[in-house]
């Protein structure tokens, strides 16, 4: 009975090929939406959208990005697994005028499975974007939490 037990809960831990979902992420100010698929059960590719909005004094900026995040498992105990990955993407911003970007981010977090379709997952980044337009480019460190709920398999 126990054996039984733990195996369905390693089960419901765990990513699953075809596996597609909604993912939404945040980060205090910046927050975005994408959808997650399970191309093998140790890959996971992404596609989000993201928004951000800041004031300092009569400042204002915004920025904006879509971006393709690929993650690789790296192991599992049973219901968390790490993963190691990242960003790469186009953004633009605006404070004043319009500046295109590219930018590149690298992750590493864990994933936390409470169901067999939801997941908790929070990772440490390192971000680089280079802009065009004379604002160069900035590199920074964040971290941030999001939820994904896996809809059907294939």
């Amino acid at each position: 009975m126990i054996a039984i037990s733990l195996g369905v809960s390693v089960a419901n831990g765990q990513l699953r090929e075809g596996a597609w979902g909604i993912k939404a992420n945040l980060l205090g100010s910046f927050s975005n939406l994408g959808i997650a698929y399970c191309r093998q059960p140790d890959i996971r590719l992404g596609v989000d959208l993201g928004f951000s909005s800041s004031q300092k004094g009569v400042d204002s900026s915004s920025r904006f990005f879509v971006g393709i995040t690929p993650w690789c498992y790296l192991g599992s105990s049973e219901n968390v697994s790490a993963f190691a990955g990242g960003l790469i993407g186009l953004s633009s911003l605006s404070n004043g005028g319009s500046q295109s970007g590219f930018t590149l981010e690298g992750h590493f977090g864990a994933e936390y499975w409470f169901s067999q379709k939801f997941s908790w997952n929070g990772y440490m980044a390192v971000d680089l974007t280079s802009y065009s337009g004379g604002n160069g480019s900035q590199f920074g460190t964040f971290t941030s939490t999001g939820l994904t709920r896996f809809l059907e398999e294939r």
